[in-house]
């Protein structure tokens, strides 16, 4: 766990992460935060998670838990994905800024150091 490690001095945390878990990442974050630490939260998405192309009948496997769930993708439900992705990323710079630091959003297809520049470059990363 983040709170749980040891933090020498001041700095800037990054987490790395689709952020989706049951859990909120608010405790977490606030602890960064106790311990003298900027938090960027870095949600990294695939492009289909992003702007899913799905329709017609899936049988989903989530692989961290290995639940399987069966759905019919309609451009409704893509919507209403939409719509939750969008909340879970308001919920997600909510936490991050609630302990005076960053979100930054951006797709796996783009590199990572690509990703830090413009991060850099847009003055959302700054250390």
């Amino acid at each position: 766990m983040l709170t749980d490690l040891d933090w020498p001095r001041p700095g800037m945390t990054v987490v790395i992460s689709d952020f989706f878990t049951e859990e909120s990442w608010a405790s977490a974050v606030a602890g960064l935060r106790r311990r003298r630490q900027e938090p960027l939260l870095w949600q990294l998405l695939a492009p289909d998670e992003e702007s899913p192309s799905l329709a017609g009948d899936w049988k989903l496997v989530e692989v961290e838990s290995e639940q399987v769930r069966e759905l019919t993708v309609t451009p409704a439900l893509v919507g209403e994905y939409l719509a939750n992705l969008a909340s879970h990323r308001a919920g997600v710079r909510r936490a991050a800024e609630g302990a005076g630091g960053r979100m930054l959003a951006s797709l796996s297809s783009q590199g990572l150091e690509e990703q830090m520049l413009t991060g850099m470059t847009a003055g959302v990363i700054t250390r």
